[in-house]
């Protein structure tokens, strides 16, 4: 492509991928509520514990 396409093309192009973008960032919020993970505490026992996931989005701009 090298930057050929017309302006009203790749505005076309940056909504959609913008759209695919959001739509990916709802699965992955949703993937992430259901996540949960095994841990084992100090005395050996194994117990479920929801995952905890840092925030990508926060430390870009902080």
């Amino acid at each position: 492509m090298g930057g050929d396409l017309p302006l009203e093309e790749s505005l076309r192009l940056f909504e959609e991928g913008v759209r695919l973008l959001n739509a990916c960032k709802r699965q992955l919020e949703d993937a992430e509520g259901r996540i949960q993970v095994l841990v084992e505490d100090g005395s050996g026992e194994v117990r479920v514990a929801e995952l905890e996931v840092e925030e990508q989005e926060e430390e870009e701009q902080g």
